[in-house]
């Protein structure tokens, strides 16, 4: 093989490989990332699903509730069991005929005695039905139940909600409500977030059926399947407890999807969100396609380069092989034409110029043959020596020539060497473009959303806050006590949702470098006795005693005071709300530095399994203190963030069942305090 063509070989073999390399590399780092992507967006959209559900189940609840609380409906029904005065029964209607107007997802209530009969309802065709066997009958002589689905007449979702009547103490019946389930085919139906042909789906085990939503292709909203064997892997998963990420699998439509699932443990339900691989990865194949046809072109001309440059090393040693034989076979007239500049170059003026010295050589020894015939003896001696010399000189040739291809070998790949270094480099640095223009989307995208969020969700807020505020206090003479109830729940869920946002909002500015830090002189004996008269109803109202201990003389603090407000305020607050019936103390204390407030509780306390993550977003320390206390887990991750942001720190200390003590450290003056703007408190 030619030396060209190993030159050629060498420098594609390396070339392709590296490429090879580059490119495997890339594409599996690019798959791991948008996989991450793709299974977070649907563990938030299966998030949200679930939160949908639970609200809707908690309203359901609260409806039921209401209606179990009107007294005249168990005064009636305790008289009629006694008596069994038909009129009583009349009330009963009237009362449940009352409650169906108000609430318009219901569309039958009916109440049933010990032994399963309907003896009243908003439906006539229905009383004196037995429903002593159903499931619903049975558990709610109990507890509330909600969650038994059902197809109406009209092909409608409908559920059962049902739950018992009690009156003194005595259990006299059980009331069931055949409930509108449309919300919940609604959030099924959508699919937002899911592409083309992303859905969500639910399934609850009721009995030996199974009863799971339709796939986005068809138009029923529930089918009802009787063996489990025709369930897909995803839906029996998502019976099982905890969230499940499934990156890929073939579901029961013989598809390949990438799926989340979870299970709502109050009311049975598994619920999953799945989306299509191919739909998922479509941007990904895209690139990968890209990169070959880079990969291809880049070999082509690699091939093109390596030939050029092969040639253009080959072409003179093959001049100066030819030379050389001429030499060797007694042309002395042969020159060597060689343009370059280079060693090669230079070698062949060296050539040329020793050929021409052979020549003057040759004709000084003619004429010396010419002229000293008669002293023939000497002049073969010194023939002989001169040939001797000529030897000497092509085998120095050849020696040279050697090692002239030696060098001309490395040369070629060294600089091979360096090309290929060289297209890492410029691929590595594309990549690192990509990644930062896709951080700056990210971040631009994350602001643009935060300020729509703001603006959307606040406003109309407030104004439900304000209108149901006006609707309080006018119609408190004009509504019944329940409608109140209603405007108060509705005021109270409105407040509670406001703070999250203004929760979520204030994270994500602390998060982004966008929360601001108006330094003044706060008085810390002023801003703890705010703190004490805002939270005393609270503390009366839980039966906690709360009690500060501040010495006489305290120093000036130059920080934040609306920020340190909210960091007092959220820890006393929590303090009290985990303390029912026990005692909260604030004191504090300082040296030349630092000021030091220790809120101590005598509480339900933290385990020490919780400990590490009670200031990460969104965390609560178990399920049982989130449904009993409520709370969106924002609080102590703000307050965290923004005692930070002052220079300070939160420490925690705590037993289970015996209380915790949170200690406050803030600096007495703030460290970068050249950087805002200065105000006198």
């Amino acid at each position: 093989m030619k030396i060209k063509y190993k030159i050629l070989l060498i420098t594609v073999v390396i070339s392709l490989i590296a490429l090879m390399l580059l490119g495997v590399t890339s594409y599996i780092s690019m798959k791991i990332v948008l996989t991450e992507e793709i299974t977070g967006n649907l563990i938030e959209i299966a998030k949200i699903q679930k939160e949908r559900l639970d609200n809707l189940i908690e309203q359901n609840s609260e409806r039921i509730a209401l209606i179990k609380s009107r007294t005249q409906l168990r005064i009636s029904l305790k008289n009629y069991i006694k008596s069994g005065e038909h009129r009583n029964i009349d009330k009963i209607n009237t009362i449940l005929n009352d409650a169906k107007t108000s609430i318009a997802k219901f569309e039958t209530i009916s109440v049933l005695t010990l032994d399963g009969k309907v003896i009243a309802s908003t439906d006539s065709k229905v009383i004196g039905l037995d429903y002593a066997a159903k499931d619903f009958f049975v558990k709610g002589q109990k507890e509330d139940v909600i969650g038994s689905f059902f197809l109406s007449n009209t092909n409608e979702l409908m559920m059962y909600l049902s739950g018992p009547l009690i009156y003194d103490n005595q259990l006299l019946g059980v009331i069931a409500i055949d409930a509108n389930a449309d919300k919940i085919v609604a959030f099924i139906t959508d699919y937002s977030g899911l592409g083309k042909t992303g859905y969500t789906r639910i399934i609850k085990k009721i009995g030996d059926a199974y009863v799971i939503s339709a796939h986005r292709n068809t138009n029923q909203p529930i089918i009802y399947f009787d063996n489990i064997k025709t369930i897909g892997v995803i839906s029996k998963r998502s019976l099982q407890p905890d969230v499940f990420v499934f990156e890929d699998v073939i579901d029961s439509q013989n598809k390949r999807v990438i799926a989340v699932s979870n299970f709502l443990e109050k009311v049975g339900f598994g619920l999953n969100v799945r989306v299509n691989y191919a739909e998922a990865f479509a941007k990904l194949f895209y690139l990968r396609n890209i990169m070959i046809t880079i990969i291809i072109i880049s070999v082509i001309l690699i091939m093109v380069l390596s030939l050029i440059l092969a040639n253009s090393l080959v072409k003179p040693i093959v001049h100066l092989a030819h030379f050389a034989e001429a030499i060797s076979n007694g042309n002395l007239d042969e020159k060597i034409i060689i343009k370059s500049h280079d060693e090669i170059g230079l070698l062949a003026q060296s050539f040329n110029q020793m050929s021409q010295n052979l020549l003057i050589d040759i004709d000084k020894r003619k004429r010396i043959e010419e002229e000293l015939r008669q002293h023939r003896g000497q002049l073969e001696e010194l023939v002989y020596e001169r040939t001797a010399d000529l030897e000497k000189s092509q085998q120095a040739l050849t020696y040279l020539l050697e090692d002239v291809n030696e060098s001309r070998e490395e040369l070629s790949l060294s600089n091979t060497k360096l090309e290929t270094q060289a297209d890492a480099l410029q691929h590595q640095n594309l990549e690192l473009e990509i990644q930062r223009q896709s951080l700056e989307d990210s971040n631009r995208f994350k602001s643009e959303f935060l300020s729509n969020m703001s603006h959307e969700l606040r406003t109309p807020l407030n104004s439900i806050i304000a209108l149901s505020d006006v609707l309080i206090v006018q119609t408190k003479d004009k509504l019944s006590i329940e409608e109140n109830n209603y405007l108060e729940i509705v005021e109270r869920n409105s407040q509670d949702l406001l703070r999250l946002i203004n929760g979520i909002l204030d994270l994500a500015k602390i998060e982004a470098g966008r929360m601001d830090v108006t330094l003044t002189d706060v008085s810390l004996g002023l801003a703890l006795d705010i703190i004490e008269e805002n939270l005393t109803p609270l503390a009366k109202g839980n039966g906690v005693t709360l009690s500060l201990q501040i010495p006489d003389e305290i120093p000036r603090v130059k920080t934040d005071a609306i920020k340190l407000h909210q960091v007092l305020l959220n820890l006393v607050g929590n303090a009290i709300k985990f303390s029912d019936g026990g005692s909260v103390n604030v004191s504090l204390k300082y040296d030349s530095d630092n000021v030091y407030f220790a809120v101590k509780d005598t509480g339900i306390g933290i385990s020490e399994n919780y400990l590490g993550y009670i200031f990460d977003e969104f965390k609560q320390v178990d399920g049982s203190s989130s449904r009993k206390y409520g709370g969106t887990g924002l609080g102590l991750s703000i307050a965290d963030k923004m005692i930070k942001l002052l220079g300070g720190a939160i420490d925690v200390k705590s037993k289970l069942g015996k209380g915790s003590t949170f200690t406050v450290t803030l600096p007495i003056k703030w460290q970068n305090e050249a950087s805002v703007m200065l105000k006198q408190y």
